[in-house]
């Protein structure tokens, strides 16, 4: 399937073995302006809503009959959402040019859960800043926010997300996509890469290294080599409804091994504890950006415990 956005503010949904269109859906506020998040067979996204000042957060159900938002008519927020939503565990975030994140609660996504705006920015009243990549870190404790004033980085590992750190404020970061190569942010701004650390120790790092080009920068890819998070064997099998998402069925001692190639870096037995997945979570974080996560991890994980994966390809059993 093809999810397509328009100038219109429409959305169409086309079947790519026909091209035949499927299903058309009209946003609330503006156009579609980066790509969904796939997430089991839902497709989330936000909207541009820089004219409005207010944007809405979108689940497509795409494996119904009749694709549908699940959260009709949108989860409102403020702002325009110009970046890919990111899952993490039971939690999708958005952010928007407000300089604020938005949290869902994933854990039914059929029921609208949206949890507390957190200011992510610190921008002054009726200021913006544009938005354009959120990613977490392998770790998945940590959110990166490239913006049209700099890099932000903001901590969830205590009960509520903090603001840790600031760089590059005075750049405008929003014209060639970020890379997150392992513990290195990458970004770029008219004809200057500069690398950033993942996890500083100050709240206000220098860059690593940087790269000066000749002429202005427009795209970037890291290929260092690293390998991705992927499922390689499941026992017993397991219903798999997407290349994110795996729904484990079987009794309550289901063992699920998750393999790259490379070492084990970790290898667990026994009954599941909640580290064990939120481990697991960590390394999914990882999945398709190449960050150094050659692993090998056993869990034991009760039936309706979600799995995630990049590659359906290596998934067998």
């Amino acid at each position: 399937m093809l999810v397509v956005g328009r100038d219109d503010q429409q959305i169409v949904f086309l079947d790519t073995g026909r091209g035949s269109v499927l299903q058309v859906a009209t946003l609330l506020y503006g156009t579609l302006t980066s790509p969904p998040r796939l997430w089991g067979p839902f497709a989330l996204l936000g909207e541009d809503g820089a004219s409005f000042g207010a944007s809405a957060l979108h689940a497509f159900d795409l494996s119904a009959t009749t694709i549908s938002d699940l959260w009709n008519p949108g989860i409102q927020v403020q702002g325009s959402v110009d970046a890919t939503p990111l899952v993490l565990g039971d939690t999708l975030w958005a952010a928007s040019d407000i300089g604020y994140l938005f949290p869902v609660a994933m854990s039914n996504i059929r029921k609208r859960q949206p949890g507390q705006p957190f200011d992510a920015l610190g921008l002054s009243p009726g200021a913006t800043s544009k938005i354009t990549s959120l990613l977490a870190t392998s770790d998945g404790n940590h959110l990166l926010l490239v913006t049209q004033t700099g890099v932000y980085g903001v901590d969830l590992t205590g009960p509520k997300p903090v603001r840790s750190w600031t760089a590059l404020a005075d750049l405008d970061l929003t014209g060639v996509p970020a890379v997150l190569d392992g513990d290195l942010l990458l970004v770029a701004a008219d004809t200057m890469v500069y690398a950033l650390p993942a996890y500083p120790t100050s709240s206000s790092p220098e860059p690593a290294w940087t790269y000066p080009a000749d002429l202005p920068i427009k795209a970037m890819l890291a290929m260092g080599g690293r390998g991705s998070v992927t499922m390689s064997k499941i026992s017993p099998a397991g219903a798999f409804t997407s290349a994110e998402r795996l729904i484990l069925r079987g009794p309550a001692s289901t063992t699920v091994t998750v393999m790259t190639e490379g070492y084990p870096l970790h290898s667990r037995h026994g009954t599941a504890a909640r580290d064990d997945r939120a481990m697991i979570a960590r390394l999914l974080a990882a999945a398709g950006t190449a960050d150094p996560v050659d692993a090998t991890v056993v869990l034991l994980a009760v039936p309706g415990d979600r799995i995630l994966t990049s590659d359906p390809d290596d998934l067998s059993g």
